[in-house]
């Protein structure tokens, strides 16, 4: 099981490289039946890149891990973009009025995109807060100093341990920690400058 946690990224890169050589097993093997006649298959650009892609971030999840995030999203992003084409037959969602002004979107990705969030969930919010979401306004900000004051305000009698485990509790609101945070850091200053006193 802890393997399989330590490893988690590593599973729908594994089934994307499965596909792939399904994709090229497909190709080489079999035949296209088309008005009464067979057709040999043949890879595209697009299918050249895609294994380029799956088999570059496989190297790099095991020499170079701390860079797999980039190399994977640099796979991902062109793949929903249709760019990467990882089965034998092209499959993708058209937007657009015209063929020149067409969006196409890959299911197949947006799939291991979703998955990919399912299975790293809490960084991934963590990521989309620091640069894709918009940054709270000075409005938000203010309405979140003024929950803190309330909350020192009625933490204000709690005892310093009460405090501490209240810093580590996820079901409290962030404005209720960093109130606890705040207390328990102006007592331990109020404490240090009354040492300091007593020394003098």
């Amino acid at each position: 099981m802890n393997l399989l946690r330590l490893h988690k990224n590593l599973l729908p890169l594994l089934a994307l490289a499965a596909l792939c050589l399904y994709t090229i097993l497909v190709t080489l093997f079999s035949k296209v039946y088309y008005e009464g006649a067979y057709f040999t298959r043949t890879f595209d650009f697009r299918h050249y890149l895609a294994f380029a892609a799956v088999a570059l971030n496989l190297v790099v999840y095991f020499c170079a891990r701390p860079w797999f995030k980039f190399t994977l999203i640099g796979m991902l992003l062109p793949g929903l973009l249709d760019l990467l084409s990882f089965t034998p037959d092209r499959i993708s969602l058209g937007f657009g009025v015209t063929d020149a002004f067409r969006l196409s979107i890959q299911p197949l990705s947006l799939l291991f995109i979703a998955a990919y969030y399912f299975l790293n969930r809490t960084s991934s919010r963590r990521f989309l807060r620091a640069y894709v979401l918009p940054a709270p306004t000075q409005q938000r900000a203010t309405h979140y100093q003024e929950q803190v004051t309330q909350f020192k305000a009625t933490l204000g009698r709690k005892p310093d341990d009460s405090l501490r485990l209240m810093l580590h509790d996820e079901k409290l609101v962030a404005a209720a920690r960093e109130a606890a945070k705040q207390l328990l850091h102006e007592r331990e200053n109020t404490k240090s400058s009354i040492s300091g006193k007593t020394e003098n």
